[in-house]
């Protein structure tokens, strides 16, 4: 699904909609809290900010560094068994090509529910340094934490 794909895009037009985004209860570098733990405080800000469940969620997306598959430990944690996760990992662009997904997943009658974490970078520090560690230890969060909630507008009478 592109921009340049004309019909791909009116066939999403009001059917599929961002209804909720949150960010993790804390940011910076906290010590205190894995980087799972902010990843699900992410998840259910935003799900509370959409007005959904968690019940009702049937997809999860993250590109984010909580280890190795963190869609199955993030629904693990979570405690919910989605029918569909995805973790496309770009680089700096993934949280806009996991809405892109989610969208064409949701239009494809895959789930109605889905949300969508991401990780930001430890404040203070570039994101070559993060990468090399220096701004965090494998066992603490540094940065902040995204979460948005994507659904099927039809499923959830929401009006575009």
């Amino acid at each position: 699904m592109t921009s340049s794909d004309g019909a791909t895009v009116a066939a999403l037009y009001k059917r599929v909609a961002i209804v909720g985004a949150d960010e993790s209860d804390e940011i910076g570098i906290v010590p205190h809290k894995s980087t799972l733990q902010l990843h699900a405080e992410a998840a259910r800000n935003a799900l509370e900010d959409a007005g959904i469940a968690l019940s009702e969620v049937d997809g999860i997306f993250s590109a984010g560094s909580a280890g190795w598959s963190p869609t199955l430990q993030l629904a693990e944690y979570l405690g919910i068994q989605p029918k569909y996760t995805d973790s496309t990992s770009v680089g700096g662009s993934s949280f806009v090509i996991d809405v892109e997904h989610a969208a064409a997943a949701i239009h494809a009658g895959e789930e109605s529910v889905v949300f969508i974490v991401n990780e930001g970078h430890a404040a203070g520090h570039s994101r070559g340094e993060v990468a090399a560690g220096l701004a965090e230890d494998n066992d603490h969060a540094a940065g902040h934490v995204l979460a948005a909630v994507v659904a099927s507008a039809l499923a959830h009478g929401i009006r575009a």
